[in-house]
C-alpha cells in the first residue's frame, strides 16, 4: 500500500512539473513575443529621428521694447485654462471626472476657455458659455517630454517612448507647428523632460508652462528669455481629477472682448495675457497698465502687494511693495517682466522685450538638419534592433543555419 501510494504521489509530482514546465514556456513565449512588439513599435519610431544642429541663441537686441500689453483692457478680460484632462483611452490616462463634469465646474468658475487636453486626443469643449479652442497633450514617454498642442485638432502621434535627445524634441515640436499649432512646454521641470540647455537651444515652441500642479519652471522660462525666445508663461492646473488636486487654482487671464477661437490665437501670440496662481480667496490683485514710455516701463496694479518683484535678463533688479510705479530700462536689460504676489496668490506679467522695432522680435532659425548624422542614426537603430532580435532568438537562428548547412552539405554530394 505504501508503495503504491509513492507511485501515485510519484506520478502527480511528474504532472504538476509538467504542467509547470509548459505554463513557464507559454509566459516566456507572451514575454517574447511583447517584447518584439514593443521592439518594432520602439524601431518604427526611432527611425524617423532627424538630426539637428543646434547653435547658440543670443540676446534681444535693439533700441525700441516690444510690450504685449498695448492693447491691455483690464475691463474686458477672459479666464482660460489650457490643461486638464477627463476620462479618455479606457481610463489609461489617469483622468478622474468626464468631459460634462470639467465644463460644469470650470463654467461656474467663471471661465470662458476651458480646454479638456487628454493625451493625443482634442476634446470639444463647446457649450453656451464655453468657447471651443481645442488643446490635446502631446507625448506618452516615460521622461514627460510633453508638450501642449494648442488651437489644432490635428494630430501628431510621432513621439519616442523611452529616451530622447534634443533632436527628437525638435521633431516633435516642428511635427505640431506643421499641424497649424500652437506650442506649449508642458511641466519641464517634471522628472527629466526638459533641461536648460533644452530652453536655450530649442526653438518653435511658444509658451512655457510655468506654474500648475505639476510645474514649477519660472527658472527655465527665464533660461529661454535669456536666450532670445520671445516665449510667453503659462499656468494651468493640469488636472487629473476636481476632487483630489487644485483644480481652478492655476490660469491665465487673457484681455480681449471677442470670444472666438481666432481671437484667443491671437491674443496668446501677443502675450497680451497674465499668469495667476489664485489658491482658494478671490484674487485680489489685478494688472491695470504695463505701459513702455521711451526708456521706462510704467505699471500699475490694483489692490495692495506683499511683493512686487523686477525681473530683468533672469536677475530680480527691485523687490517692495509698491502697486504703481516707474522702472528705468538701461541698456543692459534685455527683457523685463514682473511678479507681483498677496499672500498665496501671484501674477506674473509677460516680458517687455528689446526689439529693433515695436513688434514682436522675430529670430531667424539657426536649427539645421544634419543630414549625415540622420543617416548615421538610422543605420544604428536598424542594427541595435536586428541585434536584439539575434539575442531573442539565436537558438533559432542557429537551428536553422545548421539545418540550411545540412541541407548545401547534401545537394552538394
Amino acid at each position: 500500500m505504501d508503495n503504491y501510494t509513492s507511485l501515485v504521489n510519484t506520478r502527480k509530482s511528474k504532472f504538476h512539473f509538467s504542467r509547470l514546465l509548459i505554463l513557464l514556456q507559454l509566459c516566456k513565449g507572451i514575454i517574447k513575443t511583447l517584447a518584439v512588439v514593443l521592439l518594432v513599435f520602439c524601431t518604427v519610431c526611432y527611425y524617423q529621428t532627424v538630426i539637428f544642429d543646434f547653435a547658440e541663441s543670443k540676446p534681444f537686441t535693439g533700441n525700441s521694447f516690444y510690450n504685449p500689453y498695448t492693447n491691455w483692457d483690464p475691463d474686458n478680460q477672459v479666464k482660460a485654462n489650457f490643461h486638464a484632462h477627463s476620462k479618455a483611452w479606457l481610463g489609461l490616462t489617469n483622468g478622474a471626472n468626464s468631459d460634462q463634469e470639467l465644463k460644469s465646474f470650470y463654467t461656474k468658475a467663471g471661465y470662458k476657455v476651458a480646454a479638456i487636453s487628454n493625451y493625443h486626443k482634442a476634446e470639444d469643449i463647446a457649450s453656451e458659455n464655453l468657447i471651443d479652442f481645442p488643446v490635446y497633450e502631446h507625448g506618452y514617454n516615460i521622461l514627460k517630454s510633453h508638450r501642449l498642442a494648442l488651437g489644432t485638432r490635428k494630430l501628431s502621434h510621432l513621439d519616442y517612448p523611452f529616451w530622447q535627445n534634443r533632436s527628437h524634441k525638435q521633431l516633435l515640436i516642428n511635427n505640431i507647428k506643421e499641424n497649424d499649432g500652437l506650442v506649449a512646454l508642458a511641466h519641464p521641470n517634471l522628472r527629466s523632460g526638459y533641461n536648460y540647455k533644452d530652453m536655450a537651444l530649442l526653438e518653435g515652441y511658444d509658451f512655457v508652462e510655468v506654474l500648475s500642479n505639476y510645474a514649477n519652471a519660472i527658472s527655465y522660462w527665464d533660461e529661454a528669455l535669456k536666450h532670445g525666445k520671445a516665449v510667453w508663461c503659462m499656468a494651468n492646473d493640469d488636472s487629473h481629477s476636481i476632487t483630489n488636486q487644485r483644480t481652478g487654482e492655476f490660469y491665465n487671464v487673457l484681455s480681449t472682448d471677442l470670444i472666438t477661437s481666432s481671437e484667443i490665437r491671437k491674443v496668446l501670440l501677443e502675450g497680451n495675457f497674465v499668469s495667476v496662481r489664485k489658491p482658494e480667496a478671490e484674487l485680489e490683485i489685478r494688472l491695470n497698465q504695463l505701459k513702455v514710455n521711451n526708456d521706462s516701463l510704467d505699471y500699475d496694479f490694483e489692490g495692495e502687494l506683499d511683493q512686487l518683484r523686477i525681473i530683468a535678463d533672469g536677475k530680480t533688479i527691485q523687490s517692495h511693495s509698491k502697486s504703481a510705479g516707474v522702472i528705468f530700462l538701461k541698456d543692459e536689460y534685455s527683457y523685463v517682466r514682473l511678479e507681483a504676489t498677496k499672500g498665496e496668490q501671484v501674477v506674473l506679467t509677460n516680458p517687455v522685450i528689446r526689439s529693433k522695432s515695436r513688434a514682436k522680435p522675430w529670430q531667424e532659425s539657426t536649427v539645421k538638419v544634419n543630414g549625415t548624422l540622420t543617416f548615421f542614426y538610422r543605420i544604428y537603430v536598424l542594427f541595435f534592433s536586428v541585434s536584439i532580435l539575434f539575442l531573442l532568438f539565436k537558438k533559432r537562428v542557429r537551428k536553422f543555419l545548421q539545418f540550411e548547412v545540412k541541407l548545401g552539405a547534401k545537394k552538394a554530394m
